[in-house]
């Protein structure tokens, strides 16, 4: 067990006397262990008799959903019998395997413990009932193969596709009477097909109902399932012959769910049986008295022969098992686990949840948190919570309730809970897909529906529904391919939760690094909102709908938009758009919301974000939360394929720093619920996880936003937005004329307040590219007249200065921010702002510029009325956006930083021209030359080495300030690539401290060699260095 309540190292032994061995069952039935077992799989127990060893386990089947339901919490003592096989004794103990009627999705196996412990005998009934003596019982099989989930979605997985003809076997051993078959059948196309059923000499024929279909319906089913239907026939053992026709020969064929069998059956022969419940307790009289005969109930007894050698079970609730101790089998060896105890752990604000391989840097985000951010935690392994409550099993509700054990204890106080680790819609791994470990993946719930693509959905809110009347989380349910809904019954949230879908250690320790180096600034007030074009303008009227009622609730926000029908489009694209998208994110924002059609790969249908974008673009520092309320862009239950959020919040040193994403297909009238909820929250939480609980809670309708989840931390800080500073300005002034900013700052002694002051909003209109987008009235209110920076001395702020110049006579905002090195806070002050209506003679901005060693080129701005923050820079005559203007003093003075990364080697000019507060332009340019040495490797160290599974390279090099690409091999002695690694290193530091997780490769008898090429990504300059790798035995 790993908890990092407390970061304490402790080293494990698993030969210790309190390890237990993990033990698979895949069948229910009697199992046995002997010393041949436990001198193989167990040497630290072999000294112990089996008198001393006992048999644990927990909850034997899925857990079940509703909180209030029955289940087993830890491990119980299992009975046992010792019984003398050919000489020697052994162990034997009934065990459940994990499947109630259906399969069950989560795990293939349940799980019992062997160890050294108090032990249960099953005690020997000889008790006597008068009744009726039978010669058989109730006896049951089923037959179910998971093989393909059509929409990858869902629990339901569907077993053998025909066409044509199909044929059931009659399996009926030992046939007495009552023999009965039940099938389930989904039939797949548009066009109706007919089935006839042949079970001896009945003959049955139905009509299966196809699918509707319409081209434009976006929603409707992908692959066109319809519902189930369900057939049972009843006779004497038969071949069940099923043949199929249809009204078309396009896409149709029925795919078969499970079929079983039933029938009363004679208590004889050897081998091992498990009969279904009694209905009443019988006398029971088999044929062979050499049988061990146990009854299943509540607890295991073994029913004794009487003198007539005639068998007494003692009630109805329970199964009889018969077996011989010659025919039982071991169960499977699953491994060794020590019995985890965090039942008794302090209850947290945060619970981080992740698998034992991402130890390492949840251990380092752990630290971080812990020093920056105040807050109290505990880290758990998720295989110590299967372990507590689902007996070892993979299970989802093993997680939540262990979040409700908590959320019991201390309700007010366990407010958090996030998950670090991928996950998969494929729980078992049933695709056998070679890049799927479920042992790093944290499973999340998947719907019960899994053939309507609106409808089912996969959703983390499952772990945060913790009162004793949820759980069950019903869903609606087709009828006749026409959806009921459930929304009557949802659940609230009442924690908050996240997830980190990290696939490996490096996806994990991006995002850390990036959580770790994200920089306060103004950025962290504004909004940015982009939208669609086209569907008659909703995209972009929900837009400027979202924007007002974002200023509504806080009207401190600095909010900008990006409609994309303001660009043209160009052979189906809109590359100006996408410049501006880029820029838009490039500069910083604390949100940034999409509207619009997209899917999990790509915004809009010009394609104005794709995954290639995303690896574009420089914002590091300046992450913003994403909200995309688009079809299926946030799914991270699909290994195989990285979608836009996944790539957005694990990519290197760029992206987002969470996600409020979809997972599935979504409706707009929903996801404008959402967004709305959200904005309204926003200013009033103290953390993301906070406003996406209340955001969740607020905008409840049934199945159609349950896919809306929250990828990222759940208690990353929020800012605080304060209300308005009214005393800070005056209510009304004129452009040009000298006023005060003056007031008392509550939260911050000395330090520093950034300032700006909006212009009016801007009236504007959009192109109107197509019939469907006519041209779209908006307002602009993104236009900072002046952006500066002023001093805080003694709790109080008293600085002079000019009053810009706006466009237009209005009302508009000057936006505060400020922070005491932890917490950030904004306020406002609302204002109304007249134009100077007098020209004003000016030379314009002082402009001067310098190449500073590991800065970039650096432009000084000075204007003594005042600098506006808009801005035209060019290198050769190029347009440049990725830059940073910094206020330096005031209003007036400022500089403007082109980082190295962004300079080519040779000789160069750039021109930058800027305008002061009166609009008067000045314009500047400055020659300049790079000269780079060739990229050099100056010292390099490996460790650890000798290596296990992942070694990390720190390497000084001469191109500070750069992005450098990293390719990291593993070679074998014949110079053969074992494995290959690409990493990235934006702007770097002197030192680059990388770390490359090692696959699971063969390394006995080999000598491997450890290459690693860095090449900048401004010049191409590279060079080469190795070290060879010593592996522990």
């Amino acid at each position: 067990m790993r908890i990092f309540a407390f970061l304490i190292f402790l080293c494990t032994n698993l030969f210790a006397q309190d390890t237990w061995l993990k033990l698979g069952i895949e069948k229910a039935g009697v199992y046995k262990i002997d010393q041949d077992f436990i001198k193989k799989y167990a040497p630290h127990l072999q000294n112990l008799s089996l008198e001393e060893l006992t048999i644990m386990g927990g909850h034997p089947k899925a857990l079940p959903q509703k909180n209030s339901d029955k289940r087993i919490v830890d491990w119980e003592i299992i009975h046992t019998q010792i019984i003398e096989v050919n000489g020697q004794a052994q162990l034997f103990f009934f065990a459940e395997d994990p499947h109630e009627g259906s399969l069950n999705p989560y795990s293939k196996s349940n799980f019992y413990f062997l160890g050294k412990g108090e032990i249960k005998k099953i005690p020997v009934v000889t008790s006597k009932n008068s009744g009726q003596i039978l010669t058989h019982l109730g006896f049951q099989q089923r037959y179910e193969k998971d093989e393909v989930n059509l929409l990858q979605s869902g629990r339901l997985w569907l077993g053998e596709l025909f066409k044509d003809q199909f044929t059931l076997p009659a399996p009926a051993l030992h046939f007495q009477s009552d023999y009965q078959i039940t099938l389930s059948l989904y039939p797949m196309g548009i066009s109706r097909q007919f089935i006839e059923f042949t079970f001896g000499t009945q003959v049955k024929r139905d009509t299966l109902r196809g699918a509707p279909y319409h081209p434009n319906d976006a929603t409707a089913r992908y692959h066109r399932i319809s519902n189930e239907h369900r057939y049972t026939f009843f006779g004497t053992p038969s071949e069940l012959k099923m043949k199929l026709s249809a009204e078309s020969v396009g896409n149709v064929g029925v795919y078969l769910d499970y079929w079983e069998v039933k029938y009363q059956k004679l208590l004889k022969g050897a081998g091992e049986w498990i009969f279904e419940r009694t209905p009443i307790p019988p006398v029971l009289q088999w044929d062979n008295n050499a049988l061990k005969v146990w009854q299943i109930g509540e607890t295991v007894k073994e029913l004794d022969w009487d003198a007539n050698n005639l068998i007494h079970p003692e009630n109805r609730d329970s199964r009889i098992v018969a077996f011989s101790p010659l025919d039982i089998q071991y169960p499977l060896y699953a491994g060794k686990v020590i019995k985890p105890s965090i039942l008794n752990l302090p209850v947290p604000e945060l619970l981080i949840v992740y698998p034992r391989a991402f130890q390492r840097e949840v251990d380092r985000y752990i630290s971080f948190k812990k020093e920056n951010e105040n807050i109290d935690l505990i880290a758990v392994d998720v295989e110590d919570i299967y372990l507590t409550f689902s007996s070892g099993k993979v299970d989802p509700t093993a997680i939540r309730d262990f979040c409700r054990h908590l959320y019991r204890k201390d309700p007010e106080r366990f407010s958090s809970v996030l998950l670090i680790g991928d996950a998969t819609y494929d729980y078992r791994n049933l695709k056998n897909a070679d890049y799927v470990n479920l042992e790093t993946m944290i499973p999340t719930y998947e719907s019960r529906e899994s053939l309507e693509p609106i409808y089912s959905y996969s959703s983390d809110d499952y772990f945060g529904f913790l009162e004793d009347h949820e759980g069950d989380w019903p869903e609606g349910r087709s009828i006749n391919n026409i959806w009921f809904s459930e929304d009557a019954r949802d659940h609230t949230l009442d924690i908050s939760v996240g997830r980190i879908p990290a696939r490996n250690l490096t996806e994990l320790s991006y995002y850390v690094d990036k959580y770790m180096q994200r920089k306060p600034g103004t950025w962290m007030n504004k909004l940015s909102f982009i939208a669609d074009n086209r569907d008659y303008n909703l995209h972009q009227q929900d837009a400027e709908d979202l924007e007002r009622r974002a200023l509504e609730n806080y009207p401190g926000f600095n909010t900008e938009k990006l409609l994309l029908d303001d660009f043209p489009i160009e052979d189906g694209i809109s590359p100006k758009a996408n410049a501006r998208l880029h820029e838009m994110i490039n500069q910083g924002s604390l949100v940034l919301t999409y509207i619009g059609h997209g899917s999990s790969e790509a915004w809009t249908n010009e394609k104005l974000l794709h995954l290639s974008d995303i690896s574009k673009l420089k914002n590091s520092g300046k992450l913003p939360i994403w909200l995309t309320a688009t079809c299926e862009f946030g799914r991270f239950d699909q290994p195989g394929q990285v979608s836009g959020a996944e790539y957005v919040l694990l990519s290197p040193q760029r992206g987002g720093i969470a996600l409020l994403t979809t997972t599935r297909p979504v409706y707009s009238s929903t996801n404008q619920a959402i967004n709305r909820a959200f904005f309204q929250y926003l200013p009033t939480s103290r953390t993301l996880g906070e406003a996406f609980r209340k955001t969740k809670n607020a905008s409840v309708r049934g199945e159609v936003n349950r896919n809306f989840s929250l990828l990222g931390d759940p208690t990353l800080p929020l800012p605080y937005f304060l209300p308005e500073k009214n005393e800070l300005l005056p209510d009304l002034m004129q452009g040009g004329e000298q006023h005060n900013l003056a007031g008392a700052i509550e939260q911050i002694q000395n330090g520093e307040m950034s300032v700006q002051i909006m212009d009016t909003p801007i009236p504007a209109k959009t192109i109107g590219n197509f019939p469907d987008s006519p041209a779209f009235n908006y307002e602009i209110r993104s236009q900072a007249l002046v952006e500066g920076r002023f001093e805080i001395k003694d709790f109080k702020v008293s600085t002079p200065f000019i009053a810009p110049n706006p466009q237009q006579n209005g009302k508009t905002r000057a936006l505060f921010q400020w922070t005491n090195g932890q917490e950030i806070y904004f306020s406002y002050k609302s204002i109304s702002l007249t134009k100077l209506d007098t020209t004003f003679s000016s030379s314009g901005p002082e402009l001067s510029a310098a190449l500073e060693d590991n800065k970039g080129l650096i432009w000084y701005i000075r204007d003594q009325y005042g600098i506006k923050p808009d801005f035209h820079l060019e290198i050769n005559g190029e347009k440049i956006h990725h830059f940073t203007f910094v206020p330096t003093k005031g209003f007036q003075e400022g500089i403007l930083l082109l980082p190295l990364s962004e300079l080519k080697n040779g000789k160069q000019s750039s021109t930058l021209i800027a305008s002061n507060i009166y609009n008067i332009t000045a314009q500047n340019t400055f020659e300049y030359e790079i000269k780079r040495e060739a990229l050099k490797i100056q010292s390099s160290v490996v460790y650890p080495n000798p290596v296990k599974d992942f070694v990390r390279i720190k390497v000084k090099h001469n191109r500070v300030g750069e992005n450098l690409l990293g390719t990291f091999q593993l070679l074998n002695e014949k110079g053969q690539i074992l494995q290959s690694t690409e990493l990235e290193c934006m702007e770097c530091l002197e030192t680059w401290d990388s770390e490359f997780q090692l696959e699971n490769l063969s390394t006995k008898g080999q000598k491997l060699f450890l290459q690693w090429t860095l090449k900048s990504a401004v010049d191409g300059s590279s060079e080469k260095l190795g070290r060879p790798l010593f592996f522990w035995k």
